[in-house]
């Protein structure tokens, strides 16, 4: 009798587990996150490239031009990819793992997000602003109000967020807010 106690608290914990395995909460739903990069100055000299597993694309940003990068498509390892930054004269020798010298990476960009069950949109489109300083760093700055973690109103987001998951919480935002 007690070998299947084991046994049964052993799978239960297996098959929790390996629902989550991509990190999602069951009240979430996964959308494709596009990015709208703007850019405040022209810099010549260097060249812009999105790298990830998917492979090395060219970024040609410039002032007053928006540029759109899709999430489409990037799922798996694909969906992370980071913003390189290299001198013009390096030509095309940036690669996944090769980083010459005088080029400077970004954090990584996540082409996912996660958007609570009963928010409808079909994708997150999040505007930013390239911030690069030449030999230092390149960094993408969010310029708008990114919805996607918090839409609704407090009182459905409070009794919804955990309850699908079997647990209720109210979540530190939520309470903040409505003191």
């Amino acid at each position: 009798m007690r070998r299947r106690w084991i046994v049964v608290l052993a799978l239960s914990t297996f098959h929790s587990g390996a629902v989550l395995a991509d990190g999602a909460s069951p009240d979430r739903s996964p959308v494709p996150h596009d990015l709208v990069i703007e850019i405040d100055s022209d810099f010549p000299a260097y060249r812009f490239w999105l790298v990830s597993q998917r492979g090395v694309e060219p970024l040609d940003p410039a002032p007053g031009r928006p540029l759109l990068v899709s999430g489409d498509g990037r799922n798996g390892s694909h969906r992370i990819a980071n913003i390189v930054a290299a001198p013009a004269e390096l030509g095309d020798e940036i690669g996944l793992n090769h980083l010459p010298s005088g080029a400077v990476r970004s954090a990584e960009i996540d082409f996912r997000k996660y958007v609570p069950f009963y928010d409808s949109r079909e994708r997150v489109v999040v505007r930013y602003r390239l911030d690069f300083v030449p030999g230092r760093h390149v960094r993408l700055i969010q310029t708008d109000g990114n919805r996607s973690q918090e839409t609704g109103p407090a009182f459905f987001r409070a009794f919804c967020m955990r309850s699908v998951s079997g647990c209720l919480t109210y979540p530190s935002s939520v309470i903040e807010r409505t003191r």
